[in-house]
């Protein structure tokens, strides 16, 4: 019963840090990619990019990369640590972690765009 309660507390707190990081990341795309975007799609220098970046347009893209990084981040981590448990080689292991983390997450991924 010890060992459940600690997987499951391993679990959750795998999840929160990845809340964590998901508000991170969430902020810097908010801000960079609509920047990236514009130099790479419009092909305007950096300096430009950047006088073109709108608040609002950056509130919105924030919206949503937070509701995805809020889905994504917390699911990594947790599989993580449940893979943790398994019994397979180190590269096995990070082999089917990456498949069941990039299947389930890529529809979700390809809404942003």
């Amino acid at each position: 019963m010890a060992d459940q309660k600690d997987f499951v507390g391993r679990v959750v707190g795998a999840a929160s840090q990845g809340a964590v990081g998901a508000v991170v990341a969430a902020s810097l795309s908010a801000v960079t990619e609509p920047i990236v975007n514009s130099i790479l799609v419009k092909r305007v220098p950096l300096s430009e990019a950047v006088k073109e970046l709108d608040p609002d347009r950056v509130k919105r893209f924030l919206q949503t990369t937070l509701a995805t990084n809020f889905i994504k981040f917390p699911f990594f981590e947790a599989t993580n640590v449940i893979m943790q448990g398994v019994d397979l080689p180190p590269t096995a292991r990070g082999a089917v972690l990456g498949t069941v983390f990039c299947t389930t997450t890529l529809p979700i991924t390809n809404y942003r765009f």
